[in-house]
């Protein structure tokens, strides 16, 4: 085999990537192109001879027998041709696939052949192409989602937000499956998403984030992620009361979205909670407000997009 790419390289559909050495194949082509030829030569010799023998056979000049047996002859050369072709049709696409070539377009593995190794079909792994345009995302929800999203999914495409953990590329798509069957053990579902990829922002197995807009909550009140913590007694948040003393609250999360997460009972909108510090609090502790950056923010009251993950 003749190698034609190099590791990792970018291919096109149709682009030819090894060249097996086609010499036997070709030679098999001439040779079964002759004996077709002369299959042909045969027949119509003997249509030929039919055709001379079927006027002494009305005139009684041949036995029935005997001009049976000229017919018969055509017959055979006839089937003979047509196997002669089948086995040339065989060795000319044997010819072609000595040049093998992208079945589709994308991006090459490392190569796992050299220069004048032996392969053999079926047997020897050549390299690996991995399509990136358009990608396709698998992710898991939680199942409280199901409603929401099964809902928007039957009214019409639901747009999503590809985003890279650096949070500098983001990429749009819609959800275009949702599995049929909640995974028991983590109680959640299967969808996938597709987003276009020309320029191959996305690479395949990265680690990235969700939005999907199955829906919209109005005037919900939104806290940045890290303000929640998780205790014995569920998800809690330190809230500042007027007093500027912090006052621990067991809340009910709803959906995130960029890096903000929704609290759906617990605090109202216009109180100030901790973000930062809060593995050495306690309820009822004085702390000094330091701006929104550092020890309190207000929570939004900001319409959000549900769910995201």
């Amino acid at each position: 085999v003749k190698t034609l790419i190099t590791d990792g390289a970018t291919v096109t559909k149709g682009q030819p990537l090894f060249q097996i050495d086609p010499s036997d194949y070709s030679a098999r082509v001439r040779q079964l192109e002759g004996v077709v030829s002369a299959d042909k030569a045969n027949l119509e010799l003997m249509l030929n001879t039919v055709e001379r023998n079927r006027p002494l056979f009305e005139k009684k000049l041949i036995s029935e027998g005997d001009f049976d047996a000229i017919t018969t002859k055509v017959s055979s050369a006839k089937a003979q041709l047509q196997v002669d072709e089948a086995n040339l049709d065989i060795a000319r696409l044997n010819f072609e696939r000595c040049s093998i070539n992208a079945p589709l377009s994308g991006v090459c593995s490392k190569i796992y052949v050299d220069d004048g190794n032996l392969v053999a079909a079926g047997l020897t792994k050549l390299t690996n192409i991995r399509s990136y345009d358009p990608m396709n995302i698998e992710f898991s929800v939680s199942e409280q989602y199901l409603p929401i999203i099964r809902k928007a999914m039957s009214e019409g495409e639901v747009p999503i937000d590809v985003i890279t953990q650096d949070n500098n590329t983001i990429v749009k798509g819609y959800l275009k499956f949702m599995d049929n069957t909640v995974n028991m053990q983590g109680g959640t579902i299967l969808l996938r998403g597709q987003v276009p990829n020309p320029e191959i922002k996305l690479w395949a197995r990265q680690f990235v984030n969700i939005n999907i807009y199955a829906s919209t909550v109005k005037d919900a009140v939104m806290v940045p992620e890290c303000t929640v913590q998780f205790g014995k007694l569920g998800e809690y948040l330190y809230a500042v009361t007027s007093e500027n003393k912090t006052s621990m609250r067991i809340v009910k999360t709803g959906v995130r979205y960029n890096n903000l997460i929704q609290i759906v009972s617990g605090v109202e909108a216009g109180e100030r909670v901790v973000v930062l510090g809060q593995l050495m609090l306690a309820p009822d502790v004085l702390v000094a407000e330091a701006g929104q950056k550092k020890e309190a923010a207000m929570p939004s009251n900001k319409t959000s997009e549900k769910p995201s993950k």
